[in-house]
């Protein structure tokens, strides 16, 4: 299958020599009289005999020219493997099959503003597409966002997925829609469920266990449970009111006779009653202001952490005054040693003032005089005049720290700034954020050309531009390279530039 490219007019092609030159299959007219979205334009041209395939791909570039410069987004591997889906449906209405189809990233053209996917499908061809497509997803895990991680898992997803036997397209755009994930993502949340039931089950056992011990526990000491009110047992009160009955009905007897307690029969009852009252009343509110005594297991436990936090605090306590002692002598052993060695320096030099030994006066006006050439040659103390004449010296182009490996395009008149080409490959186009230049013009193309280097030569590429790109007066062919020499005049459209 011999491939070429060309430049007619304001097109570029992509010409594609059928496997079998004489192929007259229904496919040729199909593709050249309807236009079919998600492929490149067809036109079919014969030349002495020979039939060749013409694809348009103006403004577009191949998939694997993009991802040199840049890495595949999640949003941009959806439009990929939508696109190649999208295609393939609409294939099954004009009865062309996908195994025509030519999946290798150097023919799959996108539209670098929209990353709209192309397909080139090539008449007679006899490929396999399943293969061919882990062959792309295969290329598209080196050429993924791996800042992206759900660009990853989805690219390793749809790559996994297409090594099973018999997958489809529709697979792998669930994958990509996370509609597989979802299923995942259920049959683990039920599987989750059943053993949150499992253990649901099991916890309830030592629960009970622990109740029925406090149970146990609460019935042997009725004092600690909260439900038992302390106060008068019913027994208590009923014997107090029969006494207090028994005491009034005596005292009436003795005072006013048996002719009383007869008379008055109500009053030690009343009198009992009252009293009655009066107790269970007392009792109650003795009830409500007890508190629950804590459990015999708590008790150790509350006196155990109290004694270990008063423990601690001493320690601290301990440490830190020791500390502060051993700190204090410190200071006050250091202060006194300075103040020995002070004495003692102080001491030595009138001795030897007294004797006439001056070596250390000398000693000390050497120090001097040193400071003072110090000081003289510190560029913060030297005059003014001698700060002007350095900065008058001529400074030598030969010492300049410029990049002598930059390289660059000398605009032509004042339209358009000089291009610095300071490292490749070096994008020039339209459109920002995918070149390295914005070259601002109508007759730019998105992605116009593109400079690259190869040894110690320079090298110019259209990379299919609308208006072109010349050099020397000659006009480039799409995806045609060639070699830039000092003083080369450059057109890049209406723009020219001289390569320096």
């Amino acid at each position: 299958m011999k491939i070429a490219y060309r430049r007619e007019m304001k097109s570029n092609y992509l010409i594609i020599d059928p496997e079998e030159p004489n192929y007259k299959g229904f496919e040729l007219p199909m593709l050249e009289k309807n236009k079919i979205e998600g492929l490149l334009k067809f036109h079919l041209k014969n030349l002495d005999g020979q039939s060749s395939c013409y694809y348009e791909i103006t403004s577009k570039q191949s998939l694997s020219r993009i991802l040199e410069y840049r890495n595949l987004g999640e949003e941009e591997l959806k439009k990929l493997i939508g696109g190649i889906a999208g295609t393939l449906s609409r294939l099954e209405a004009y009865l062309l099959k996908e195994d025509q189809i030519l999946l290798d990233p150097e023919y799959i053209y996108v539209e670098p503003e929209r990353f709209k996917v192309f397909l080139c499908l090539i008449p007679g061809r006899k490929g396999n597409f399943s293969q061919e497509m882990t062959g792309l997803l295969r290329y598209l895990l080196g050429k993924v966002n791996h800042q992206d991680k759900e660009c990853v898992v989805k690219a390793y997803g749809l790559y996994h997925e297409s090594l099973k036997e018999n997958y489809g397209i529709n697979d792998l755009i669930e994958i990509i829609e996370n509609k597989s994930n979802d299923r995942e993502k259920e049959a683990f949340e039920k599987k989750n469920a059943k053993e949150e039931n499992i253990r649901g089950f099991h916890a309830d056992i030592p629960t009970q266990i622990v109740t029925r011990e406090e149970e146990k526990y609460e019935s042997r000491n009725p004092e600690n449970n909260d439900t038992v009110k302390a106060g008068i047992s019913p027994s208590k009160v009923l014997f107090l009111m029969v006494v207090t009955m028994s005491g009034s009905a005596a005292i009436l007897w003795l005072l006013f006779g048996i002719s009383a307690i007869v008379r008055f029969w109500y009053g030690p009852l009343i009198i009992g009653a009252v009293v009655m009252v009066s107790l269970i009343l007392s009792g109650g509110r003795k009830s409500q202001g007890k508190e629950r005594k804590p459990y015999k297991d708590e008790r150790p436990f509350k006196d155990e952490r109290s004694f270990k936090d008063e423990r601690s605090f001493k320690d601290e306590r301990s440490f830190k005054d020791e500390r502060s002692f051993k700190d204090e002598r410190s200071f006050k052993d250091e202060q006194s040693f300075k103040e020995e060695r002070s004495f003692k320096e102080e001491r030595s030099l009138k001795e030897n003032i007294k004797r006439g030994d001056k070596s250390s006066l000398k000693e000390e006006r050497y120090d001097w005089q040193m400071a003072f050439v110090e000081e003289a040659n510190d560029p913060a103390h030297q005059p003014e005049e001698e700060k002007e004449e350095e900065i008058l010296q001529t400074v030598l182009l030969t010492d300049t720290t410029a990049d002598r490996n930059a390289r660059y395009l000398r605009a032509v008149g004042s339209e358009v700034p000089d291009i610095t080409i300071s490292y490749v490959p070096y994008l020039i186009g339209k459109q920002e954020g995918l070149v390295d230049y914005v070259l601002e013009g109508e007759a730019i193309s998105r992605i116009h050309a593109r400079i690259d280097r190869a040894g110690e030569e320079y090298q110019l590429c259209d990379l299919n531009s609308t208006n072109g790109t010349s050099i020397n007066g000659r006009i480039l062919e799409t995806n045609e390279t060639v070699t830039l020499k000092k003083g080369d005049e450059v057109f890049i459209a209406n723009f020219a530039f001289i390569f320096t």
